[in-house]
């Protein structure tokens, strides 16, 4: 059985600031945050953030089937992604991403 398979049908699509886990491709198992979001041709595509190999400013692209909500950003304290980009410089968003997605890593990896 492919992974995209495992996905329950009625799943939430992901929203900004969100906690995401890929189930497919090269980097599964890598957490992201979601930074975007984008309907192209009936596909709901995501950009995604780690802060260390993919950045603010070069986030990675990946269909909504290759991955799975983790955290909703309501358990993330909300809206914090937008807030914290339009007031201070990439550099600390993408430290407090590291951060939050090291945190993060250490639940996924205690609930396996």
């Amino acid at each position: 059985m492919r992974a995209v398979d495992r996905l329950p049908l009625s799943a939430p699509d992901p929203k900004i600031g969100d906690i995401v886990q890929s189930i497919c491709g090269h980097d599964q198992g890598r957490l992201y945050v979601v930074t975007a979001t984008a309907l192209e041709t009936g596909v709901l595509y995501l950009r995604l953030c780690d802060g260390r190999l993919r950045s603010l400013s070069k986030p990675k692209r990946k269909n909504r089937k290759h991955v799975r909500l983790t955290v909703s950003a309501a358990d993330a304290s909300g809206d914090w992604l937008v807030a914290a980009a339009a007031q201070t410089d990439p550099e600390s968003v993408e430290a407090r991403l590291r951060k939050l997605l090291k945190a993060q890593q250490k639940e996924v990896k205690t609930k396996q």
